[in-house]
């Protein structure tokens, strides 16, 4: 919750007040309509879960799709092919896109465009330098440890997908690495 500016989070029925770590990315925000995603205050968050959006697009475009009444979908944030972030769904509150309800409660969730359609799916070195940046800010803000497949992970682990496309799979390795680095 938010108080005189500090934002404080409320984990499990002993009331603990932690101070979060505070973005230092630029986010802009293109919230999701409410029917597509679940309002959960105080959710544990230990994952990440990385996407691609199928198609060359903006941060905002992507959040134009969730604010459908009707999309059944959603994302915590997106990374546009310029690498811009937008925000869809609180991380406190639990984002409808791993096709998985378990997955979903616990992780914040990215989409990430490609930079081109089909093929292995590429994304722009923008788009995984936001990728990188904001996955460390995730994990320094819950206390992630990154591990791939276990704390980093990807759409198709808990959904029979292609998601993420090839290239963003190719990189895992790489993606924990730089990201690590930077918690």
């Amino acid at each position: 919750f938010l108080e005189n500016n500090k934002i404080y989070d409320i984990k499990g029925s002993n009331f603990s007040i932690k101070r979060l770590k505070p973005y230092t990315l630029n986010i802009t925000n293109h919230w999701a309509h409410h029917n597509n995603f679940t309002f959960e205050y105080g959710r544990p968050i230990t994952e990440i879960t990385i996407h691609h959006m199928a198609m060359v697009a903006s941060a905002e475009k992507c959040g134009r799709g969730f604010q459908n009444p009707n999309r059944a979908a959603s994302s915590n944030y997106g990374i546009g092919v310029n690498g811009e972030i937008a925000r869809y769904v609180a991380d406190t509150d639990i984002s409808w896109a791993n096709a998985n309800w378990e997955s979903n409660k616990r992780a914040v969730t990215i989409e990430v465009s490609d930079c081109a359609i089909g093929g292995n799916w590429p994304v722009s070195n923008a788009s995984m330098n936001s990728l990188i940046e904001l996955d460390a800010q995730i994990a320094r803000r819950y206390d992630i440890n990154l591990v791939k497949g276990v704390t980093l992970t990807w759409h198709r682990m808990y959904y029979n997908t292609n998601c993420p496309g090839p290239y963003l799979l190719e990189h895992m390795d790489y993606i924990v690495e730089e990201a690590r680095k930077r918690v």
